[in-house]
């Protein structure tokens, strides 16, 4: 789901898609969390609205630390 702002009741800006493919990031480790990032291909494509926006990501020098939540 995309553009969901609650869990229940109506969510007007929801749109749903499939996805087609994942990619796991090849040094992720399920023991320690370490490298937990995915790239999500989706069915069909996706128009970005105020409530659907595409993700930002960090540079490539940037420090993440353990157990910190980074969203």
């Amino acid at each position: 789901f995309l553009g969901r702002q609650t869990l229940q009741g109506s969510n007007l800006n929801m749109v749903s898609r499939k996805g087609a493919r994942m990619i796991v990031h090849p040094s992720y480790s399920g023991e320690t969390n370490d490298n937990d990032i995915a790239l999500l291909q989706l069915t069909s494509s996706v128009t970005f609205t105020p409530y659907i926006t595409p993700v930002c990501l960090a540079a490539s020098d940037s420090t993440f630390y353990s157990g910190v939540s980074s969203w």
